[in-house]
């Protein structure tokens, strides 16, 4: 018991034991938004690339974070780079993408650079054709238009 009497021990014990609360207190968050993305990747385009499978015409070839949009619709996956719009809309004219399948959970979380595309204010290059809800957020598929399609590889 003397060993607790000396100095700054009670605060070592004190910081110790809100220490090991952290867990409980921000774990079930990190767990949360975690868990959200890992528990079933790119669930909520399932649906969109079955929508794409019926609508997307031969030859469709899908841009999306993860294949699962492609998959479904028995499509060419091309993987959305980490860039900014300009350089994805030139990329995916280069690799002849029709079609751009857009989360809206992963975009506000990870590609912010991206919502003006969320919120109705795409690219002239852009036209919206589809809206699924999802889990998390709306799934939005966009086509590319034509003229931004500059060869198929």
């Amino acid at each position: 018991a003397a060993r607790w009497h000396r100095p700054g021990a009670a605060r070592a014990l004190a910081g110790l034991l809100s220490v090991a609360h952290l867990p409980d207190v921000m774990l079930p968050t990190i767990a949360a938004r975690w868990l959200s993305y890992k528990q079933e990747p790119g669930a909520d385009s399932k649906a969109a690339g079955l929508w794409l499978r019926g609508h997307g015409g031969a030859g469709a070839v899908v841009m999306d974070r993860l294949p699962t949009a492609s998959f479904y619709a028995g499509a060419r996956f091309v993987s959305l780079p980490f860039a900014a719009p300009d350089a994805i809309l030139r990329y995916a004219g280069r690799h002849g993408v029709t079609h751009l399948v857009l989360e809206e959970a992963v975009i506000r979380d990870v590609r912010p650079e991206l919502i003006h595309w969320l919120e109705g204010r795409a690219s002239a290059a852009l036209e919206p054709v589809h809206e699924e809800p999802g889990s998390q957020g709306r799934v939005l598929v966009f086509r590319l238009r034509p003229e931004r399609r500059t060869s198929r590889r």
